[in-house]
């Protein structure tokens, strides 16, 4: 009963997770011919192109190389998206609302919840493991459907395959941490404190401020294609962080009156 209570709440939040995805996937593979033909004009990038270069066997200033500089910059926007993705399916924890009624204040689908004869520490680990499968077949689709999309193209389906499970370790992070603020928070602020954070982290790891780089090297596999060598710190990390999330959730629900 529980796990189909939760299949209702989260299924308005996959369904818009699926127009996202398929929203930026859409724009990336129609605008990949236009980033070929440019990159073909302006075959030195620097820094990008060494970069691009290291992570694959492709040649200097051939297509191969092109496509994969499109795939992996693909790749580095999914850093962002899967996380967002990942903020939409956490909900509010047991304070879940559909994405479309988000609003302050107690609701009739938290009374019928906490009314429901389960621990809320349960409720809390059947909503949230749901909702993390689904954030996990999210990211799967996201760096998966364009190679499958585009047979022939150039695209690399190990640059996929090797970057989902580190992008959806990076990303549980992110989930389980939006489900401890909807512990204490109203869905609405839910949402802007988690996304605040995630652009602040973004920004960090852009601007390559206290080893930020390195940061979305893991979630895109960098460590591994580079060296192959798996990066146990950083999927360490992911996990310790994510579970320390889940348990402080727990915390706060069990505790916490309504």
């Amino acid at each position: 009963m529980i796990w189909y209570k939760a299949w209702l709440e989260t299924r308005s939040r996959l369904a818009w997770s699926f127009f996202v995805l398929g929203s930026m996937v859409f724009l990336h593979l129609a605008s990949a011919p236009q980033f070929i033909a440019k990159a073909a004009l302006d075959p030195d990038r620097g820094r990008f192109e060494a970069f691009v270069q290291s992570l694959t066997s492709a040649a200097p200033h051939s297509q191969a190389l092109y496509t994969a500089e499109w795939q992996i910059g693909f790749l580095l926007i999914s850093t962002v998206i899967a996380p967002t993705m990942g903020l939409l399916m956490a909900g509010s924890g047991i304070n879940t609302q559909t994405f479309y009624g988000m609003r302050q204040g107690v609701h009739p689908s938290m009374i019928f919840t906490l009314s429901l004869p389960v621990r809320r520490g349960q409720w809390l680990l059947t909503r949230g493991g749901l909702g993390a499968i689904q954030t996990a077949i999210l990211a799967l689709l996201l760096v998966c459907i364009p190679p499958a999309l585009t047979p022939g193209s150039g695209y690399s389906w190990k640059l996929s395959l090797v970057a989902w499970p580190f992008l959806t370790l990076g990303t549980m992070v992110f989930y389980w941490f939006s489900v401890f603020v909807a512990t204490f928070l109203d869905e609405l602020w839910q949402g802007l404190v988690s996304l605040t954070i995630i652009g602040a982290l973004g920004g960090i790891a852009i601007s390559g401020f206290g080893g930020g780089i390195g940061w979305i090297k893991f979630l895109i596999g960098g460590s591994y294609l580079l060296s192959g060598s798996i990066p146990w710190g950083g999927i360490l990390l992911s996990l310790v962080l994510s579970g320390i999330f889940f348990y402080a959730s727990v915390a706060v629900i069990e505790r916490r009156e309504f």
